[in-house]
């Protein structure tokens, strides 16, 4: 439904900005305009009572619904955001690693020398280091 179609359904409408307008509110007795109506630049039809009348009431004193506010265009332009990685795998991955490290320097500061060996020779701090490079690289769903 275009604009026009839309302010013609209010009374003593009147223009009070750039593609905004004001007037009475068919749910309350209402004695000046409360209600504010702006058209978005990408075709939403924006309605709100500032007597706090709800919307869907005011729609329904008029005759129109939510559909007639908003194109039906929105729905074929939206895109989802493809991220070139899972940040919270990655962020996951790392804290596991930092983990790891704080226990191996735990053990070298006891003088366990033979764990943190096996951890450090393991190759685990590089296979998790690749891992996150790789996952960094390519794009997750």
């Amino acid at each position: 439904m275009e604009i026009n179609e839309i302010l013609s359904k209010f009374q003593r409408v009147y223009k009070s900005g750039a593609d905004q307008w004001q007037c009475l509110c068919p749910v309350h007795d209402d004695k000046s305009p409360s209600v504010g109506i702006k058209y978005t630049k990408d075709g939403r039809i924006l309605i709100h009572c500032f007597s706090g009348c709800p919307t869907n009431e005011i729609l329904d004193a008029v005759g129109i619904s939510f559909d007639d506010l908003f194109p039906n265009k929105l729905e074929n332009e939206y895109k989802p955001i493809k991220r070139a990685f899972n940040p919270y795998a990655v962020l996951t991955s790392l804290s596991n690693e930092i983990l790891l490290c704080t226990l191996a320097a735990m053990d070298l500061s006891k003088g366990k020398i033979s764990k943190s060996k096996e951890y450090i020779n393991s190759g685990l701090p590089f296979s998790v280091a690749n891992w996150a490079k790789a996952s960094a690289s390519s794009e997750f769903n």
